[in-house]
């Protein structure tokens, strides 16, 4: 899930209708500059962010 998708999810999960609104309005401006592309709905990573080994 995308960061946009996962925002509209927590919004609607929260029942908090202005975020969700605010988000929605959001990814439809960004989808009539460019035309959605699946990548932009679905990512797909297993992978964490680098974190330095610890110091002894």
């Amino acid at each position: 899930m995308t960061p946009e998708a996962g925002r509209a999810w927590v919004a609607r999960a929260r029942g908090d209708n202005r975020t969700l609104d605010r988000e929605l309005a959001a990814q439809e401006a960004a989808a009539a500059v460019r035309a959605p592309k699946l990548e932009d709905v679905l990512s797909h990573n297993h992978s964490r962010p680098e974190t330095p080994a610890p110091t002894e």
